[in-house]
């Protein structure tokens, strides 16, 4: 992902104007031509729920690159079965807010009773007005938008770790 002799990074993301609807999908690709600043190495255990498979795995490495431990779901399904096998401290939810099967909002709401020390930090491309209906743009909800850059994803997760990353 990165060429180091240029320094230079691409970050595929998708922008939704409406949930399931190819008509208003754009795919955005950009460059970003400057040396990343490394945030503080992060050494917490992340829960990455994403159903966009290019997405998971680009948010993954940049992640991995941050020294953070990765679990990684496609749904909300997957994840609640992870964290009902996986016996050690889970630091962030990190999931992208409109899912098949069940929403990110409708994940998080499930796993915080049972973690209650886990964060939770929203991800989405769609606009305002359709993320709105889902809870997230809530006052004190920590919220991201894609596409972001590697830099803006490292410092916002590693904000909301800290308790610095809401809205």
């Amino acid at each position: 992902m990165v060429n180091n002799q240029d320094e230079r990074l691409t970050v595929v993301g998708r922008f939704e104007t409406q949930p399931d609807s190819d008509l208003h999908t754009i795919n955005v690709s950009f460059s970003v031509a400057e040396k990343l600043g490394r945030v503080a190495e992060g050494k917490e255990t992340i829960l990455l729920v994403e159903d966009d498979e290019v997405v998971r795995k680009l948010v993954s490495e940049v992640l991995d690159n941050e020294g953070y431990r990765l679990l990684e779901a496609a749904n909300g399904v997957a994840a609640l079965s992870i964290c009902a096998q996986y016996e050690e401290r889970i630091h962030l939810l990190l999931t992208d807010v409109i899912m098949p099967e069940m929403s990110g909002r409708d994940l998080a709401d499930r796993l915080v009773p049972q973690h209650p020390e886990m964060k939770v930090l929203f991800m989405s491309g769609y606009t305002d007005d359709v993320i709105a209906d889902h809870g997230v743009l809530d006052a004190g909800t920590a919220f991201i938008q894609k596409p972001f850059a590697p830099d803006v994803l490292a410092r916002k997760v590693r904000d909301v770790l800290d308790g610095r990353g809401q809205l």
